[in-house]
Parts: C-alpha cells; sequence; structure tokens
C-alpha cells in the first residue's frame, strides 16, 4: 500500500434506520487519516449474511432490529464473528446498558443522543487499536509458544536421538530459506482461503512441500522451525492480515502440513515393509 494513501478500514454498519445509517456514514467520511468502507445490513439476519461471507474490521451495531433487539442482538454478533470488535450504537442514554454491552463482548458503546462526529471517529479508532494491539498480543505469544516446539527447544542429545537427524537449519543451511518462503507463501494463501470462500485451498501445493520436506528427512521440529520463521515475517504485517486469525488459523496450516508429512513417511514405510515381504 502506498504510504501517502490513508488506510482502508472495513465496517459493518448493523442499522435498520436509513436516515441513522446515513448520518454515521457522514459523520466517518470526514476522516482525513483513515478511510472506511462501510457495508450496511438492515436486520440481524442480513448481517450475519454479511458476516459469514466478507471479512470486516469491526462492526457497529444498533441492538433493536426488525428481527431482534437488546443483548440478545449483540450476542448473536459475538458469536458469528468474535474475533472482529463491535461498537454497540444505543438510543439509551444509561451507562448500564452499555456497560452489560461490554461484559457481553462489545468492545465499546456510545449513545446516539451524544454522538458527534469527532466522538464517534474517535471511538472507532480506539476500538480498532486496542483490538489489534490485544491481537499483536496474542500473535507474539503464540509465536513464543511455538518457537518453544522447533528445533532451537531441541538441543538436548536425547531428543535429537528421537527425531533421528540434526534440524534442516542446520545440516542443509541453503535448503531451510527456500522451505521457509514457500511455506509462507502457502500460509497467506490459505488464510486467504479460510477468510474469503471463493479462494481455494492450496492443497495440492502444500502436499508437494510436504513431499519435498519429506524427502529431505524434515521432522516434526523442522516443520515447526519453518512454521515459527514464517509467523515471525507475518507478525511484521499484522495491519495487512488480521492479526487473530494469523494466530489460530495459521496453526490450522500447521496441523495439515504436518499431517501430510506423517502421511508422506506412513506411506513410505508400508512400501518399505510391503518391499521386504515380496523379497
Amino acid at each position: 500500500m502506498d504510504a501517502d494513501q490513508p488506510h482502508t478500514d472495513r465496517l459493518l454498519l448493523v442499522e435498520d434506520s436509513r436516515n441513522e445509517a446515513y448520518v454515521i456514514r457522514r459523520c466517518l467520511s470526514a476522516s482525513a487519516s483513515v478511510c472506511y468502507e462501510i457495508a450496511v445490513a438492515e436486520s440481524l439476519n442480513e448481517a450475519l449474511a454479511k458476516l459469514e461471507s466478507a471479512h470486516y474490521d469491526l462492526i457497529l451495531l444498533d441492538l433493536t432490529l426488525p428481527d431482534s433487539t437488546g443483548l440478545s442482538t449483540l450476542e448473536h454478533i459475538v458469536a458469528m464473528a468474535p474475533e472482529v470488535p463491535t461498537v454497540v450504537l444505543t438510543g439509551h442514554d444509561d451507562d448500564g446498558i452499555g456497560m452489560a454491552c461490554i461484559a457481553a463482548g462489545a468492545q465499546d458503546y456510545l449513545c446516539k443522543g451524544r454522538m458527534t462526529p469527532d466522538n464517534l471517529r474517535t471511538i472507532v479508532s480506539f476500538a480498532l487499536g486496542r483490538y489489534r494491539e490485544a491481537q499483536a498480543k496474542l500473535l507474539r505469544m503464540v509465536v513464543q509458544s511455538d518457537h518453544a516446539l522447533s528445533s532451537n527447544s531441541a538441543v538436548s542429545p536425547v531428543t535429537q536421538s528421537l527425531s533421528g537427524a540434526s534440524p534442516i537449519r542446520d545440516r542443509d543451511p541453503t535448503a531451510f530459506p527456500k522451505f521457509q518462503t514457500d511455506y509462507q507463501k502457502l500460509l497467506q494463501l490459505y488464510l486467504e482461503h479460510l477468510n474469503n470462500n471463493k479462494k481455494i485451498k492450496p492443497k495440492t501445493a502444500m502436499e508437494i512441500l510436504a513431499t519435498q520436506l519429506g524427502d529431505a528427512g524434515a521432522t516434526p521440529r523442522d516443520m515447526m522451525d519453518i512454521h515459527t520463521s514464517s509467523l515471525e515475517v507475518l507478525r511484521n504485517n499484522v495491519d495487512k492480515i488480521f492479526a487473530y486469525r494469523v494466530a489460530t488459523d495459521s496453526r490450522l496450516f500447521a496441523l495439515e502440513m504436518m499431517g501430510m508429512l506423517v502421511e508422506y513417511y506412513r506411506t513410505g514405510f508400508r512400501r518399505l515393509f510391503s518391499g521386504r515381504h515380496e523379497t
């Protein structure tokens, strides 16, 4: 993205009043530092459908809709998209309701009667900032956790004997960067697939990489080495790839890749075993 271009956040505005939706959009359009791409849903069912088909950076939610009212509206939204911060827009000037919304999973709340362009933009900006910082912290924790499973923590002779070989990082320094680059590219495609149903899962390319790793004598520790290195790179691009999804969905990818590597060795052992019986 061009550094001179304002950042664009995708918002889902759940509001059944077209007049109020228009006012909210006008309030947010006045910002010079950030652009908001705003989709509007006029009912809970429409909002749930939009959340199922696309990713949003933040949800602005009116609790009173034609098909749902009160905290139940928020609970349905949070259940569908727990990774997306939600700001409740309420017509009740009651801090008790606002605190109940936060307890139910909202990031913040704003009384419509006190809404101005400045405080709406401030609340949206702060909600996004707080949530992204929390998810970046989660991603750092995931990287540290996965790092503990990599070969850097497996330096004892016993662990090395169980793995059957020294790490690829040590015995083939030229191959490791290529494996890491290929893995990272596939991980990004995998995340795009999970976040966009129209994207095709790179299964064939994953199987090819797993076979190449197997041919190189890779162990589960090697897979975690490569996975951790890829996460370190993605962590530096947390604004481009939503941290929550990187932290959670990347582990799904690692598990699938691990399964493919195990299947590579299982197939090889079956061939070896059957070959011995044939001779």
